[in-house]
């Protein structure tokens, strides 16, 4: 079993729906794996949760729009689509008393595919005695950003202001994206960012 230890934020990390469901950190996470910095891994059922999200809570939303937004980023990095865990550790999981059983899927996912992390804006679904004894740890999307950004400088800030020159309705500066951090619950990483020194093509509109 890979360990997940204190203060380490594995490249590998299971991504629970909560974090699929807000696009900003969405489509952060997406442009950080594509370029290889970070590997999520995430399963159907893990998709279906966040598409059925979306879709009731944002009713302007086309439902076609939705889920052609998780095919492409299936196709785009294909390698962190899963099929679902065996139903035998589901079932394991379940009956040692999980605060909210609907998370099992996603600890049994992470115990299936060896992977020492899940990235989640909730944790009290995921006890972390019972995750010590299977040697796996959460992680915020704030702090796995902010540990990457710090372990992969120049690679992460490529990404990230590729991640801003993308949104162009309006176009963003870089100050209104490190607020966008902010109203995403990732103060820690906008920090840590606003602190680097980025590669110089500010325009929006460049590259």
């Amino acid at each position: 079993m890979v360990v997940a230890r204190e203060n380490h934020v594995p490249k590998d990390v299971v991504v629970d729906a909560c974090v699929w469901h807000a696009a900003f950190v969405r489509d952060l996470l997406v442009h950080l794996a594509v370029d290889g910095i970070v590997s999520p891994i995430w399963s159907a059922q893990i998709e279906r949760e966040w598409t059925t999200s979306v879709c009731r809570r944002r009713p302007e939303i086309e439902p076609a729009r939705v889920h052609a937004t998780a095919a492409l980023i299936r196709r785009v990095i294909p390698q962190g689509f899963r099929a679902a865990p065996p139903a035998s550790i589901v079932r394991g999981l379940i009956a040692r008393g999980l605060p909210d059983p609907d998370d099992a899927h996603v600890i049994a996912l992470a115990i299936s595919d060896r992977v020492p992390s899940i990235c989640t804006f909730d944790r009290r679904g995921f006890p972390p005695g019972l995750l010590r004894q299977l040697g796996i740890a959460t992680v915020s999307p704030d702090q796995l950003l902010s540990t990457v950004a710090e372990a992969s400088r120049d690679r992460c800030l490529h990404a990230i202001e590729r991640h801003r020159r993308s949104l162009r309705m309006p176009a963003v500066g870089r100050e209104e994206y490190l607020a966008m951090f902010r109203r995403n619950r990732l103060p820690v990483a906008a920090a840590r960012l606003e602190s680097m020194t980025w590669p110089n093509t500010e325009s929006p509109d460049t590259g």
